[in-house]
């Protein structure tokens, strides 16, 4: 690229030191066309894997919403409601047992 070969010219009257040449070969230097990916068949077996997963996993979460008929927040809110009030308690007790 174009700004590897600026960084180590004589002309600029610098040495080609890393941190030079990483300033040097930023984004901006590269063409835009310079990073197509080609796609193969694992990295497309690995996408629909991805997108069937995902899919999966909302189906399932609608089908528990059904099921149910209600999401899972108000539950999610009291578990972590009586977490922290457990969490309190062992605190409470480890004080009390510090100051016996």
């Amino acid at each position: 690229p174009k700004g590897f070969q600026h960084a180590c010219s004589p002309q600029t009257g610098r040495s080609a030191s890393p941190v030079a040449i990483r300033r040097s070969l930023s984004f901006a230097a590269w063409p835009a066309g310079a990073g197509n990916v080609r796609l193969n068949s694992a990295a497309i077996l690995r996408e629909d894997n991805l997108y069937r997963k995902k899919q999966e996993a909302e189906a399932q979460m609608l089908a528990a919403y059904e099921q149910e008929l209600r999401d899972s927040s108000e539950f999610d809110a009291w578990q972590a409601r009586m977490r922290a009030e457990d969490e309190e308690q062992r605190l409470a007790e480890v004080e009390r047992r510090r100051i016996e």
